[in-house]
């Protein structure tokens, strides 16, 4: 994330296009879905810390290497591990965390995915106000030191509690192996992607619709999205509490109401008031994506947790296979959600991922109970 604000940088010393430099970008997401497919299994057999461990220097060197960069084929090659290494890592956490959840009995994933959102917050934040006083390169070296060194005391600090390797005799697990093994749970699949595909629309269009359509100030553009953002670690980190006192099924179904019927209204009230008043505008526009954020911050991890309780898999096998649906099924609706922009308007595309959320509630009894997928 730290590098999300330096991106005009770092495509100005590989003297790209917009265009070329968006296509480059996409070297990370193939190198994900690579390890997506593989390092759930590496996971099963020699457990979570070594895994983390190696994702960390992984994708951590791959970044330092990045800022130094102007060859566009030595980036794409980086960029296709440094997308490997950030998989990597996302598996061996999660799986990390199913386990502390089952060992302990406790919802977990969703506070886990509010510390993730916290941190890139912060990350993007701080990234924002260092673009202009530290140079690209001191800037990501200096943070990948500071990373490096406090993740791995957090990595010994948990090792004697971490997920074991299986004990089970060696299985080949070769290309013909994880193709046999791959098992698609569409009801999850879809409940995923109804859930999270909000959260992946306000972060692609979220300030360029503040500005573009709404006319607000740039200095201002991007404080829906940071409302968005704090309104999801607000509503992940009280999850738990929400779904002792009313039922996951019930918060499921209401939170997803809840998000994008606020969203609507909000957001059209915004438009209608673009050429009336601006400071309307804005306080309508801050609130529809806060109250947005808040309904759509419950769901996606809770149908990830779904995901392994109704799966004969191990956990990080599972998280590999959802990702891998996740990001094939969110690339096409990226791309409908951008077309409808580009032909209609982007309140109009907008709209798409707002009722979508409100649909997650057709899929509530799916994360809510424990049970085998067909």
């Amino acid at each position: 994330m730290a590098w999300l604000p330096r991106f005009p940088e770092v495509k100005a010393q590989l003297h790209l296009t917009n265009g070329q430099f968006g296509t480059l970008l996409t070297s990370g997401a193939i190198g994900g879905v690579l390890a997506l497919l593989t390092v759930g299994h590496i996971v099963y057999r020699v457990g979570s810390y070594p895994v983390l461990f190696g994702s960390i220097v992984v994708y951590q060197s791959a970044m330092v290497t990045i800022v130094h960069l102007t060859s566009p084929l030595l980036f794409l090659l980086c960029n296709f591990v440094m997308g490997m290494g950030i998989s990597g890592f996302h598996i061996s956490v999660n799986s990390q965390a199913m386990y502390e959840q089952d060992r302990r009995n406790i919802i977990l994933l969703p506070h886990t995915a509010g510390m993730w959102t916290a941190g890139s917050l912060s990350t993007i934040i701080l990234s924002g106000l260092l673009v202009t006083h530290i140079s690209l390169v001191k800037h990501i070296v200096t943070l990948i030191i500071f990373s490096f060194i406090a993740m791995n005391i957090m990595l010994q600090a948990v090792r004697k509690d971490s997920l074991q390797g299986s004990k089970e005799p060696e299985v080949k697990r070769d290309i013909k192996y994880i193709y046999k093994t791959f098992h698609i749970d569409w009801m999850v699949s879809i409940g995923f992607l109804l859930a999270i595909q909000f959260e992946f629309a306000a972060g692609d269009w979220a300030t360029i619709f503040s500005k573009e359509d709404l006319k607000i100030k740039v200095s201002l553009a991007a404080v829906p999205y940071m409302a968005f953002m704090f309104a999801m670690i607000f509503g992940r980190f009280g999850a738990a509490k929400m779904i002792k006192r009313f039922g996951m099924e019930n918060v499921i179904k209401r939170s997803g109401l809840f998000g994008g019927i606020n969203f609507l209204i909000f957001m059209n009230i915004a438009v209608y008031f673009t050429d009336r008043s601006h400071t309307l505008t804005f306080i309508f526009i801050v609130l529809a994506f806060f109250l947005g954020g808040l309904g759509a911050s419950f769901n996606p991890p809770l149908f990830l947790n779904a995901a392994n309780n109704r799966s004969k898999h191990p956990a990080s096998v599972v998280i590999g296979q959802v990702g891998v649906m996740n990001t094939s099924l969110t690339a096409i609706f990226k791309a409908i959600i951008a077309w409808v922009a580009q032909f209609a308007s982007l309140q109009v595309a907008l709209m798409i991922p707002a009722v979508m959320l409100i649909c997650v509630g057709f899929f509530a009894h799916i994360a809510a109970h424990k049970g085998e997928a067909n």
